[in-house]
């Protein structure tokens, strides 16, 4: 044997362990959250045509200082009036959606008001594997399937509740 070198350990005495991960899982985060961002943007243009809604950036579905209302149900309750479906959903769609733009925000503008988005793989720990997870500065650690999924699942029903 050269210097340096070891014969090949068998494998349950190896130091080191194969991990599985998702190759790409930074630019696919970043992609759905780009996509997610246009899906809002576009539906700002079914309020524009129908009911003349001049709003026109992903950012107008939340309120991202947290002072309140979001611009989007700002204008609802003060067009459609507060006793509208329209401005009932707006209501309580805020909160993921502000996170959703957040997210977003914080892919775009680095070190802006959003925070950081920390984007974590698969990982390995004794007990077992972590699946993916997502976290903006402050805020928890989640699971990027779980509330990709979840979102999903909101971005439909908001379309269909306009």
């Amino acid at each position: 044997m050269k210097e340096g070198l070891r014969e090949h350990e068998p494998h349950d005495k190896a130091r080191s362990r194969n991990a599985p991960h998702v190759i790409g899982l930074q630019e696919a985060v970043e992609d759905f959250l780009y996509q997610a961002k246009n899906y809002l943007r576009d539906l700002l243009i079914l309020f524009e045509t129908v009911y003349g809604c001049p709003l026109k950036e992903a950012s107008a579905f939340a309120d991202l200082k947290a002072k309140g209302d979001s611009d989007l149900l700002k204008w609802a309750l003060a067009t459609l009036g507060p006793d509208h479906a329209i401005s009932e959903l707006l209501k309580t769609e805020q909160e993921w959606v502000g996170q959703l733009v957040r997210m977003r925000n914080a892919v775009e503008h680095h070190d802006g008001y959003s925070g950081e988005l920390t984007v974590l793989n698969i990982r390995v720990f004794p007990e077992g594997y972590i699946p993916p997870t997502w976290q903006l500065t402050g805020g928890s650690e989640s699971s990027i399937i779980h509330d990709m999924d979840t979102e999903l699942h909101n971005m439909l029903t908001l379309v269909d509740g306009i």
